[in-house]
This record gives C-alpha cells, sequence and structure tokens, in this order.
C-alpha cells in the first residue's frame, strides 16, 4: 500500500516544505523495511544480489566498486537491523 502511495504522490509536484519531507521519510522508512529481516532474507537479498551481478557483469568497470559492495551487504544487513531479529 505504501509504495503504491509513494508512486502516486512522487509525479505530482506541488507540495509544500514539510509535504517533500514527510515523502521522502516514508520512503526512507519503505526502504529500510525492504532491508529488514525477515522480508530482506526471504525476498530482497536474492534480489538485490542479482541486480548488482547484473550489472557487475553488463558494465565495464563497475566490479571494482559492486564486487566490495556485494561482499560487505550482509555485514551492514546483519550489524544495523540486529535489533529487530531477537
Amino acid at each position: 500500500m505504501d509504495a503504491t502511495s509513494w508512486n502516486i504522490l512522487r509525479k505530482s509536484k506541488n507540495f509544500n516544505q514539510a509535504e517533500k519531507f514527510e515523502i521522502n521519510r516514508r520512503a526512507l522508512s519503505l526502504i529500510l523495511y525492504l532491508l529488514r529481516s525477515p522480508f530482506y532474507d526471504k525476498y530482497s537479498k536474492y534480489r538485490i544480489i542479482a541486480f548488482l551481478k547484473s550489472i557487475i557483469d553488463n558494465v565495464i568497470g563497475s566490479g571494482l566498486i559492486l564486487r566490495p559492495l556485494l561482499e560487505y551487504i550482509p555485514e551492514v544487513q546483519q550489524i544495523y537491523f540486529y535489533t529487530w531479529s531477537l
């Protein structure tokens, strides 16, 4: 629901500063939810890894940046979101 409403609201350009802040806050909350277990373990993890690997395979030079990131993502997920998995 939140992803759909965010996509609809994103198309409109007539927002005041407080509304823009709230839309950005909700977008960040949605991204953090997608990176948090159990959703990350079931869905996001494999899609993120597949997306990064496809970029590494198809874009020359991207492996220099994305390979270390690919190795670092599980560590960040485990450390940053550990409180939600208790």
